[in-house]
């Protein structure tokens, strides 16, 4: 039942978006008549449209002032009769056009009704001078005077009186077959009845004149006008002009500030000259306002593109190198196995990422609404074990956590990684030198350690994206020597250093600069990502 249901709400939105366009045609191609029967049918079947009731409102105003009001000033009057007809059959009046109908109206019926007067004053004139004609013997002038009333409403009680006593005597007169032949008592019969229709038809007229409703004078209150006063001068219609507002998308509903719906986008829509702030939704789509200047009989257009609206959530999509690896939020909430997709709210989280034999990775992102992030983290194989690259200037014996490993320069064995191991020096001259060093698991070579007489500069180098701007790591190079990674610190010999940066998917990073002994340097560099 309810699919039944939905099918006959579809079947009536899609007739309502028919009547609709063939409503906006008739008014573009001026076709009112159209217009209002339309707009008749739709209201009669949905009385709530407000949008229809809208629309009536702008016909009934443009009805009024290019089809009623000019057929009045051009004394049309049966043709402004039919119309006004018309426009009350559809009904849905407002108080201003209703006024104004109000106000043709009385005009049409005040005309019309002084029209019919002049035909009943033109009428009794004629009837006057047929009486005339047949007292003066004129009789045939008499019966084509009659002939000419034939026909004819006359509105007035006396008048048919006369006309048909008139009538019976040419009739009668007509009938007699021999003039001569008429006994004596019987033309003194007819001499008698004729004078008898004269007097009483001038006794009637005496009568009208004595009792008309506009004496000349009159000694007591002013007698009431035959006549209806002059009806007041028409309303004049507000001036009205057309915007045509095209959309992206196509399909979108355009309402007035108080949320009236006016029309869809593309259409023709009527509204007065003035200033009018309308606004535009759509499904999907933002909703946008648009200030709008309508001129007297003009025509404007825009074309308006509607924001999408953005999700409540955003998207992480994750990657590492290798596949696999299990992600972590904030080190603690697990996400899955890259790769993966996620739905995050908007915010920056730290992700961790781990794998068997590999060493944790973090990083940090950012989760915009409706945005994709798409990271992808390189896992490094995990050395439990390494070896220190040791030398010294002068030469010196070397101590590592307490074991005599020789004098310099040398290689130690293996060393866990990941923790501090401490490393000791000692000179010639009796003077040691303490210093502790952690081997790095990702490391693959010896770590060089060197000591010296001078003491080193410390370079703190932090790489960046350059589209993100959130940091990064990279490795850090000088000459064939592995530094390390960034960000991070490191202790290089005085001297001029060129360091080579690198990352795969960003263009390699080349950098020379002079160290001072002892001097600490903080270097930010950006990477610029490979074009793809």
């Amino acid at each position: 039942m309810s699919h039944i249901d939905d099918t006959r709400d579809d079947v009536a939105a899609d007739e309502a978006r028919q009547r609709r366009r063939r409503i906006n045609d008739a008014f573009r191609s001026g076709d009112l008549h159209v217009c209002l029967e339309e707009i008749a049918a739709g209201l009669a079947a949905d009385p709530d449209d407000e949008s229809l009731g809208k629309a009536l409102v702008l016909v009934q105003s443009r009805y009024l002032a290019e089809v009623i009001e000019p057929a009045v000033h051009a004394s049309q009057w049966d043709s402004a009769e039919k119309s006004l007809a018309m426009l009350r059959s559809v009904g849905h009046l407002n108080p201003e056009v209703q006024k104004r109908v109000e106000a043709c109206g009385d005009l049409v019926r005040h005309r019309q009704r002084s029209i019919a007067e002049e035909q009943l004053d033109v009428r009794e004139k004629t009837l006057r001078r047929a009486e005339e004609a047949w007292s003066a013997g004129r009789k045939r002038e008499a019966r084509d005077l009659l002939r000419s009333l034939d026909g004819l409403p006359l509105d007035d009680h006396d008048l048919v009186l006369r006309r048909d006593g008139l009538r019976r005597l040419i009739e009668q007169e007509t009938a007699r077959p021999d003039r001569d032949g008429v006994q004596p008592h019987n033309a003194a019969r007819w001499v008698f009845i004729l004078i008898g229709a004269v007097v009483l038809a001038g006794a009637v007229y005496t009568l009208r004149g004595v009792v008309s409703p506009n004496p000349v004078e009159a000694p007591g209150p002013t007698a009431t006008p035959a006549h209806d006063p002059e009806p007041a001068p028409l309303p004049q219609p507000p001036d009205m002009g057309w915007a045509v507002i095209h959309t992206v998308p196509e399909e979108a509903e355009i309402a007035d500030g108080s949320g009236a719906l006016l029309g869809l986008a593309g259409e023709a829509l009527m509204l007065p000259a003035g200033t009018h702030t309308v606004r535009i939704t759509a499904d999907g789509f933002q909703d946008t306002t648009w200030v709008v200047s309508i001129a007297a009989a003009e025509s404007t257009a825009a074309t308006i593109s509607l924001a999408p609206v953005l999700p409540a959530v955003g998207t992480l999509a994750l990657h590492s190198s290798p596949q696999g690896a299990e992600a972590l939020l904030d080190g603690s909430g697990r996400l899955g196995t890259t790769p993966l997709e996620v739905s995050l709210a908007p915010g920056r989280y730290r992700i961790m990422l781990t794998a068997d034999g590999k060493v944790p990775e973090w990083v940090d992102v950012h989760i915009a609404p409706g945005d994709v992030c798409d990271t992808t983290i390189t896992l490094w194989t995990r050395y439990h074990f390494g070896k220190l690259q040791i030398n010294a200037t002068p030469w010196a014996f070397v101590f590592v956590n307490g074991d005599s490993l020789g004098s310099t320069p040398l290689t130690t064995g293996d060393l866990a990684t990941g923790v501090d191991h401490e490393a000791m020096f000692k000179r010639p001259d009796g003077s040691i030198i303490r210093q502790r060093v952690r081997l790095d698991p990702k490391r693959a070579t010896p770590t060089p350690l060197t000591v010296g007489a001078a003491t080193p500069a410390v370079l703190s180098i932090a790489t960046r994206d350059s589209l993100s701007g959130r940091p990064t790591w990279a490795t850090v190079w000088v000459g064939s020597r592995l530094l390390g990674e960034s960000p991070g610190e490191f202790e290089l010999p005085p001297g001029e250093v060129t360091l080579r940066v690198e990352r795969e998917g960003y263009s390699p990073l080349v950098h020379t600069l002079q160290l001072n002994q002892g001097q600490r340097i903080a270097l930010s560099l950006t990477l610029e990502p490979l074009e793809q």
